[in-house]
């Protein structure tokens, strides 16, 4: 999706943000259909000198949990063939479909590990997640691209780890974005939806966040 998570603002008062949520062609396999904007929010307002490094929205959270379960997933498959390739290699009369399935675990036990470091440190522009970024991103939208791993069953696309009132949580709930602070959050009022694209517009007040850089003119 081209959005963002942090953003650098000129200061006023009376202003009207609109947020759109367009697709990025060739971005993923999973259909994500945004279907509406159901809120606006504004918050956590600090103060930044050119001098320093921007903020970044990139987050590492689900990531972190996606190679977890994928290094465990990729343990279970490596000693699963290791206890195969040993029984097939300890037998004594081989027949020629002992031999080629025994090829066959092994060149699948190089592959695992091939899979496994690919996991662990991803090539540039691999596709992988976490790979490093290796694109020019258009105006506006951050480099890397953060990963939002759902962890859904296959059978029914529920979560492996809620109960029935939580079968579909919010990605991304726990991530952190740097200077952020929950509490000092303010949902804008909707002005209204968009009709040709998926998007809202709300007005904002900068002066509810009491803010002394938001509420003066810009040096």
């Amino acid at each position: 999706m081209l959005t963002g998570g942090t953003y650098q603002l000129r200061q006023g008062q009376q202003r009207r943000i609109q947020v759109l949520v367009r697709p990025v062609t060739n971005s993923g396999t999973l259909p994500i259909i945004c279907e509406s904007v159901g809120s606006i929010a504004v918050g956590s307002v600090c103060l930044r000198s050119r001098l320093q490094k921007p903020l970044d929205s990139y987050q590492e959270e689900d990531l972190a949990v996606l190679r977890e379960k994928w290094s465990d997933a990729l343990v279970r498959r490596r000693q699963y063939l290791d206890q195969q390739i040993q029984r097939l290699i300890n037998k004594q009369d081989k027949s020629e479909q002992d031999i080629e399935r025994e090829q066959s675990l092994v060149e699948q036990w190089v592959n695992l590990t091939e899979e496994r470091n690919a996991v662990l440190v991803p090539a540039p522009g691999s596709g992988i997640p976490g790979a490093p970024a290796d694109w020019n991103p258009p105006s506006g939208m951050e480099p890397h691209i953060p990963v939002l791993f759902l962890d859904l069953n296959a059978d029914d696309l529920s979560a492996s780890n809620s109960g029935p009132e939580l079968d579909y949580p919010v990605a991304g709930l726990h991530s952190i974005l740097p200077k952020e602070h929950g509490t000092k959050f303010y949902n804008l009022p909707l002005v209204r939806h968009l009709n040709q694209e998926v998007g809202a517009v709300a007005t904002w007040d900068s002066s509810v966040h009491d803010s002394q850089h938001l509420n003066k003119i810009t040096e």
